[in-house]
């Protein structure tokens, strides 16, 4: 009697399972699995793809020729942070984002990987279009710190290939250390300045 009650329990646990695993597809399928899409890849502070959908592009991109990644730290962000707090540390973390999306947007996606870390990945013809995108982006820098009394400050690198020789992931490994090298650069020329 006692192995009786013992199986029907595991029976009813097992249907009850499939039940709700069944109910939880059935959820997902409906117009909430947009919703569920929308927390897996987008960053919800910036509103653009997030590190999961930068992944997920690198993978994808893995046999392209004539790739390009930009890399992009925001500079001084814990001295915002400090100073004037956290709310406005967010809300220049959101405005790097909403330049770098609205600079490369022709150029390729763009995606937030880090506390204060962008990257975009972007296919090229030419390197004059990487130039281009990149004059973009000064420019909406410039504009933006002559209205602003926040300045909006970041670090970048790109890295390019022209075949498949490089993996994605070394080509982001590139342009993370030239993003690096200019971070140097601009704070040795901050302190010569000083």
């Amino acid at each position: 009697m006692l192995c009786c009650g013992l199986a029907l329990s595991i029976y009813a646990y097992i249907v009850f399972s499939e039940m709700l695993n069944i109910a939880a597809r059935r959820y997902i399928k409906t117009s909430d699995y947009e919703s569920v899409r929308k927390m897996a890849y987008i960053d919800s502070l910036c509103n653009i793809s997030n590190r999961n959908a930068f992944i997920l592009e690198q993978e994808a991109s893995f046999d392209c020729d004539e790739l390009c990644y930009i890399v992009f730290d925001l500079n001084n962000l814990k001295r915002i942070n400090d100073k004037y707090g956290h709310a406005e540390g967010d809300k220049i973390i959101k405005k790097a984002a909403e330049i770098i999306s609205l600079s490369y947007e022709d150029f390729g996606k763009c995606f937030r990987i880090g506390g204060d870390e962008f990257a975009v990945i972007g296919r090229y013809k030419t390197l004059a279009q990487i130039e281009k995108a990149l004059r973009k982006f000064k420019n909406h820098i410039k504009e933006y710190n002559s209205k602003s009394n926040l300045k909006l400050d970041l670090a970048y690198g790109y890295a390019r290939r022209e075949n498949t020789d490089i993996s994605t992931y070394e080509l982001f490994n590139k342009a993370d250390k030239e993003m690096y090298r200019f971070k140097r650069r601009g704070k040795a020329l901050i302190k010569m300045n000083a």
